[in-house]
């Protein structure tokens, strides 16, 4: 009879399942980054999932990859430290529900300046380029877009590598320095105009210096549009004050 038992024990031991083990941590990052992908915008360009925890245990038979996936309900924060809720299956049947928390980094394209920009001056095309940051690291009202950036003038000295706000910009022009206008003169229903060209930036109302095509001398109006430029005269200017800046 004793000869039996190895032969019993051997049977037993290829009857057994294989042995089970906790759920693999790259199995859960890969179910993460899948759904961040979906919930974030299209502008982010690369996604990160780090320190992935997995609160309470899964068996999964060795051998066995389960399939797992996000609950989400759209409304969770997809940038940081987040925390969900996974549904962990295999074979088409649900083994168990666990919650997981992950550290998620998100990286957009990014305008930044190549150039340090001194107050005052424009920031010209060369001054920009374009690098990739984590959108955990920006301040608010940053500008992406390069072509925001070429032609505006900073409120503060910029520093190399620095990304750039709307409020370290003076207000956008309404026209641009050399930018051709038409002068208009008006009195009564009499109309003249002419070719010149803007002298420098300046937003509707300013009291402008315009180089006249005609004539190359300079005249003064003020910029009633973003390419007309008025000519005050006496009948016009009466009782109408003129915006200067």
């Amino acid at each position: 009879m004793n000869h039996l038992l190895p032969l019993v024990a051997a049977s037993l031991l290829c009857a057994a399942p294989a042995a089970a083990a906790d759920l693999d941590a790259e199995v859960v990052r890969a179910a993460i980054e899948r759904q961040a992908r979906r919930a974030l915008p299209d502008t982010v360009v690369e996604i990160e999932i780090h320190s992935v925890y997995v609160r309470g245990s899964v068996d999964v038979h060795a051998g066995v990859v389960p399939d797992v996936r996000v609950r989400a309900a759209g409304d969770e924060d997809w940038i940081g430290r987040i925390g969900v809720d996974l549904d962990v299956s295999a074979g088409g049947r649900l083994i168990k529900t666990v919650a997981a928390t992950a550290d998620v980094a998100a990286y957009i394209e990014v305008a930044v300046l190549r150039n340090p920009v001194a107050r005052g001056e424009r920031i010209e095309r060369n001054d920009v380029s374009v690098t990739r940051r984590d959108v955990a690291d920006f301040p608010g009202g940053i500008i992406t877009w390069t072509e925001a950036l070429i032609g505006r003038t900073p409120k503060r000295d910029l520093a190399l590598g620095s990304m750039v706000r709307h409020a370290d910009l003076e207000q956008k022009a309404d026209a641009q320095r050399n930018q051709p206008v038409t002068l208009l003169i008006r009195s009564g229903s009499l109309r003249v105009t002419s070719p010149g060209v803007l002298r420098k930036d300046a937003q509707v109302g300013d009291l402008v210096e315009v180089v006249s095509t005609a004539t190359n001398e300079t005249v003064y109006g003020v910029l009633v549009s973003d390419d007309v430029v008025e000519i005050p005269t006496v009948d016009a200017t009466v009782g109408r004050p003129t915006a200067a800046r």
